[in-house]
């Protein structure tokens, strides 16, 4: 059984919302050609249509009514559940990964970051409908979006937070957040409900908690034989001349009687992070703070907090720069919804495969998705990961 045909028997859970007399194509079959198509860098349901008719004969499955019409593409995406279309996904990862392995995928020690991303053009003006708001957890190591949920506004995130942890199994990963995420009902679902630690970042959002970690540090900084401290810098050569000097300072608080500390489960230590970059501009970042389940070490924490920025960098830059997504106009039902979860599960599968797949030259998402275009031997070894 190949891949093609492992998708094939995932996606068939996903339920079809058509009418019997209407379903000329198969839905699974629908999955497994939309993400092939979006390896080979497709960029809407036209590129996935035209891509597929080009490469019917790489697509290992039965098609016996060829491939489907662009149009039918969006009418049918635009009305599936995406949790299904998730689910489904994620089992077909999950087996993927055991069988190159040989055992269950696991998140344990791993930086999982969670953050929200705008599909700028997903707004629908017809039906006075705003953007589109994508939260993702992303795992680090494994470069791969274990789940999204969705929402109409930034300020979703405050409410889905905890919905969208609820459904992935983070036990003993480390889950990083921005400040939005910074809210009591949150990290208690990550303790408690996921069997994880957190390092969340603090601003005026939180104002008791945010002015007493001030408060702390201000203190520390005077006297620090008061409290249980660690501190760790770095100095990093940049590009163009540039040096970037981070450092982070943590202070123990488990041990302190303090009821603002007490009230956010979990909590072991507070930390402070200042870059200062030394270029033409002389600009220095805002000092950070953050809130921790992790034990006060400094170096560890630092480099939590790192590792978070790969969501920003590894994942959301790609999808606009790469792929283009914050150009999509892709708008009507769950069309947005459901294409942003295939066009994550194309990059995550492009990432797993990508160093063997027999192109040394080839470094990035970008090269790889122009390689898939254009050969289709490599198309299916990135897709399959059958490599010779």
């Amino acid at each position: 059984m190949n891949a093609f045909v492992r998708l094939r028997a995932f996606a068939c859970a996903v339920n079809d919302p058509r009418v019997e007399r209407t379903k000329l194509h198969n839905l699974a079959d629908m999955i497994v050609i939309a993400i092939y198509a979006l390896v080979c860098e497709a960029c809407g349901w036209l590129d996935i249509a035209k891509t597929a008719k080009d490469r019917i004969n790489e697509i290992e499955i039965p098609l016996p009514n060829g491939i489907p019409s662009h149009d039918t593409f969006g009418r049918v995406f635009r009305r599936i559940n995406p949790d299904e279309l998730q689910t489904a996904i994620s089992g077909w990862f999950e087996g993927e990964w055991r069988i190159l392995h040989g055992e269950e995928l696991s998140f344990k020690g791993e930086t999982v970051a969670m953050d929200g991303k705008t599909l700028r053009h997903s707004f629908d003006t017809a039906s006075g409908l705003s953007p589109l708001h994508s939260i993702s957890v992303f795992a680090t190591e494994h470069m791969t979006v274990l789940r999204q949920i969705f929402g109409r506004t930034k300020d979703s995130e405050i409410t889905q937070d905890v919905e969208l942890l609820k459904q992935v199994d983070l036990e003993g990963a480390v889950v990083t957040a921005d400040a939005i995420a910074c809210q009591k009902k949150t990290v208690q679902q990550i303790i408690e409900g996921n069997g994880a630690d957190y390092v969340v970042a603090c601003k005026d959002n939180q104002p008791a908690l945010f002015a007493r970690m001030l408060e702390y540090f201000e203190d520390a900084d005077k006297h620090p034989e008061r409290y249980a401290m660690d501190s760790h810098s770095t100095t990093d050569s940049g590009g163009h001349g540039r040096i970037e000097c981070r450092s982070c300072t943590c202070i123990d608080v488990s041990m302190l009687d303090d009821e603002v500390f007490s009230a956010w489960t979990g909590i072991r230590t507070i930390a402070r992070i200042s870059d200062i970059r030394d270029d033409a501009s002389g600009r220095k970042s805002p000092v950070r703070y953050f809130i921790c389940s992790l034990p006060c070490g400094a170096r560890e924490i630092m480099r939590r907090i790192r590792q978070h920025w790969l969501i920003e960098n590894s994942l959301h830059h790609v999808l606009d720069v790469t792929c283009g997504e914050d150009a999509c106009r892709i708008r009507k039902g769950y069309g947005p919804h459901n294409f942003a979860i295939m066009l994550r599960a194309s990059l995550a599968r492009i990432r797993n495969n990508m160093s063997s797949a027999g192109e040394p030259d080839i470094a990035t998402v970008r090269q790889a998705r122009l390689k898939a275009m254009r050969n289709p031997e490599y198309a299916h070894r990135l897709f399959t990961g059958e490599h010779n």
